[in-house]
């Protein structure tokens, strides 16, 4: 019993013993030379599969990012290092292979990866695959459908801004408040903002007219006309002033040859000494014609007294600061009018 005992110890190696690797590699001896890679193996496999599981709670927009890239070589690296650890537990323990056709078989798929070692050559083609060769192919992908969207853009705005080119659609620019206020900036940066102002004051002179129109026909309906004379139109001027708006006015026709009421003469007289009088503070660059014509007539103003005025400012903004407004908002143009219905 102590020869046997004896006889194990001497068969039993330590780590640190010093003998031919080589040769025990071949007796298939050097089993505990790899001991330390084994424990090392067994770390990163359980650090993988921690990985993997840890992985499914992070968000990845891309389908094929790194959240894909980490759980399938995750996955892979686990899988492989099982595979791995049972070829080298099998093929290491001593056994007759004739005899067990299982051992067999593990010791033939053991040769055929040589020694494992295309298992994890595997890993390493598939991480360089995911790592480089997928990100870009999903470039080329994306390049392509960025173009292919740019091109649609592109026909989408040259459409909008072909569409959009015509006086007409200036028009309806005009009557969106948002955009004259658009216009009005643009029309300070190329000092010409008295145009877009003309425009606004023309504006409120119209909804001016329309107001007393509105408040004659409540008086005669009430059997009084002079009602309309206690109207506070100084206060609906202020109004209009602050809170610029369009909408009153476009539902309105009138006759630009009625003589201008006499309630609504001082907005009339205001907007000729800001806009058309020679050396107002906001003088519109209008011809000389049109200016003597609005002169001989503001003693006695018809509603229509600056019509012709404003059709010529209006081709100004349309020439000078229109084409600006346009490479600026064309998406936005389009969404208002809804160009793809």
């Amino acid at each position: 019993m102590q020869t046997n005992k004896q006889t194990k110890k001497k068969k039993k190696k330590s780590f640190l013993d010093l003998e031919d690797t080589l040769l025990s590699l071949k007796q298939n001896k050097g089993k505990n030379l790899f001991r330390l890679v084994g424990i090392f193996g067994r770390f990163y496999m359980l650090l993988s599969i921690f990985t993997f599981i840890s992985l499914f709670f992070v968000k990845d927009s891309n389908v094929f990012g790194a959240k894909f890239e980490c759980i399938t070589t995750s996955l892979l690296i686990f899988i492989f290092g099982v595979i791995n650890g049972v070829l080298i537990a099998t093929v290491t323990t001593d056994g007759d292979i004739t005899s067990n056709n299982h051992r067999r078989m593990f010791l033939d798929f053991f040769e055929a990866t040589n020694g494992g070692k295309i298992l994890f050559t595997i890993v390493s083609s598939y991480i360089l695959f995911t790592s480089i060769t997928l990100p870009v192919i999903q470039y080329f992908i994306a390049k392509k459908t960025k173009d292919r969207s740019t091109k649609e853009a592109s026909q989408l705005l040259r459409s909008i801004y072909n569409k959009f080119n015509s006086k007409e659609a200036f028009k309806e620019v005009l009557k969106t408040p948002t955009f004259v206020y658009q216009l009005r900036n643009i029309a300070i940066k190329e000092f010409s903002v008295e145009n877009v102002l003309f425009w606004e004051n023309y504006k409120i002179l119209q909804n001016m007219n329309h107001r007393y129109f509105v408040e004659t026909k409540k008086a005669e309906e009430l059997g009084n006309v002079n009602l309309v004379d206690l109207y506070d139109f100084e206060g609906y001027y202020q109004e209009q002033i602050q809170y610029y708006n369009t909408t009153v006015e476009d539902s309105y026709s009138y006759n630009s040859n009625l003589s201008v009421p006499a309630a609504i003469i001082p907005y009339y007289d205001q907007f000729y000494r800001t806009f058309i009088k020679a050396n107002c503070p906001a003088k519109v660059n209008i011809s000389y014609k049109i200016v003597k014509a609005i002169e001989s007539e503001i003693v006695k103003p018809t509603v229509g007294i600056f019509d012709v005025a404003k059709d010529e400012v209006v081709d100004m903004m349309y020439n000078s600061i229109y084409p600006i407004f346009l490479k600026k908002n064309k998406k936005q143009l389009e969404e208002t009018f809804n160009l793809n219905k």
